[in-house]
């Protein structure tokens, strides 16, 4: 059976929750798109969930996989080469 964009897309958010680095998840939103920003905690068959510690408070956001548009994470290396 052959991956699904759902299967890639649950694949790349574990990869990154491994980094335990800050991502942007950015979502569908009516007409418009809305921003997050934080860690990968945990990522489930139909959401991730994403803390943030703005201001001294543990924020947790549950975001459906279906609403995500685009991920921005933090290159390791500069892509010079591309």
């Amino acid at each position: 059976m052959a991956n699904t964009c759902r299967d890639d897309l649950r694949c790349l958010l574990e990869r990154i929750k491994d980094t335990d680095e800050q991502v942007d998840i950015i979502i569908q939103s009516g007409e418009d798109c809305c921003e997050f920003t934080g860690c990968i905690c945990e990522v489930d068959d139909c959401f991730v969930v994403l803390i943030d510690t703005k201001h001294g408070n543990c924020i947790r956001t549950y975001i459906l996989l279906d609403c995500i548009c685009a991920l921005v994470h933090p290159a390791q290396t500069c892509c010079d080469e591309y």
